[in-house]
């Protein structure tokens, strides 16, 4: 299975703190290389246990989810094949002096080769390095914790994922974003709020996105711009509410 499809990457190809980076790049400088085909999974996988502070890990596993185009499939990824790789990493750990890939290669950029068979391949990017890598780093505890908190992220998010469990909106995204943060500020609903106390207007819409079942794909990224109250699309939008006689009483005034 060709896993790229399940992860978010940045748009410039470089990586940021919660995206992968797109290696495709690489395959354009080959001669008619590809990856294996679990070379995305890997790359997760890396970022997951090895490169993403264990303080951060909730909110990386957040944006992953948020920003998918596929969330169900990423939470069954992660339950039936990242839970078991961890769990199979403590159980066999174990050192690898070896090196390498063996056998000859042609180098091509940013550390990655070429094979005669015509793989693209990194060692960073190998099961058997990262085997090693937890042996000699001693890392088993560091791994049952990042364990217990995949599996709550993935226990969490099942449910929001059963229709059984959501409310179904009919209308457009933007329009309930914008009706709930308008509710927000007229303190029906208390915003979230970031370690700065600073309101979180993408925490609210993740919120929503969990509560809430839309026609179309409700994107993180995009709706927060209608709960931002200096955002041109809130601008437009709350002109277009306030023409049409759309008005909320304040509580104060209802008793």
């Amino acid at each position: 299975m060709n896993f790229k499809q399940f992860f978010v990457y940045t748009d410039n190809g470089k990586s940021t703190d919660f995206t992968l980076q797109d290696y495709d790049y690489v395959l354009k400088q080959s001669e008619n290389g590809n990856f294996q085909e679990d070379f995305y999974y890997i790359v997760f996988l890396r970022k997951l246990l090895f490169d993403i502070d264990i303080l951060e890990l909730d909110d990386f596993l957040a944006y992953q989810y948020d920003l998918n185009d596929h969330p169900s499939k990423f939470i069954k990824i992660l339950d039936r094949k990242v839970v078991p790789q961890i769990k199979t990493f403590m159980d066999k750990a174990a050192l690898n002096l070896m090196g390498g890939f063996g056998g000859k290669t042609k180098q091509l950029v940013d550390g990655f080769e070429q094979t005669v068979e015509g793989l693209v391949i990194r060692h960073e990017f190998s099961l058997s390095l990262m085997f090693h890598q937890v042996a000699v780093k001693k890392l088993k505890y560091d791994f049952e914790k990042r364990l217990e908190l995949v599996q709550e992220f993935v226990k969490s998010y099942e449910r929001t994922l059963n229709r059984d469990y959501r409310l179904v909106w009919t209308g457009k995204s933007s329009h309930l974003t914008f009706i709930l943060k308008h509710l927000s500020d007229l303190d029906y609903i208390e915003m979230p709020r970031d370690k700065n106390d600073d309101i979180n207007n993408t925490s609210f819409c993740r919120q929503i996105k969990n509560v809430f079942i839309t026609k179309g794909k409700y994107n993180i990224e995009t709706q927060r711009r209608y709960a931002s109250q200096g955002d041109d699309k809130y601008k437009k939008l709350h002109e277009n509410f306030k023409s049409n006689g759309f008005e909320i009483p304040s509580k104060l005034g209802l008793g």
